[in-house]
């Protein structure tokens, strides 16, 4: 198979990492992040900053970003951003 792909890719350099299957790239690449949420409006604030539905998409999010330190930062929405950059300021 390395020999095929050094063939399709022209890359003499291509080489044989490690034996087994190869790690996954994508953030959600392998993970089950299939998680059946309500569609309750029970807002919460996450510590990315952005404002959930609910606990259970930021839960989904959470799976899907592969970020373990994604967490409910308080109950309702987040506050608005009001550092507004435009045009000028850059």
């Amino acid at each position: 198979m390395l020999e095929t792909a050094k063939c399709q890719t022209r890359d003499d350099k291509l080489v044989v990492k490690h034996d087994g299957a190869c790690a996954a790239t994508q953030p959600n690449a392998g993970a089950n992040c299939d998680i059946a949420c309500t569609r309750e409006y029970k807002p919460v604030c996450g510590t990315d900053f952005l404002t959930y539905p609910n606990e259970c998409a930021l839960t989904v999010a959470r799976c899907q970003k592969r970020d373990a330190k994604l967490v409910v930062m308080h109950a309702g929405a987040c506050p608005p951003c009001n550092n507004v950059c435009t045009l000028r300021t850059l």
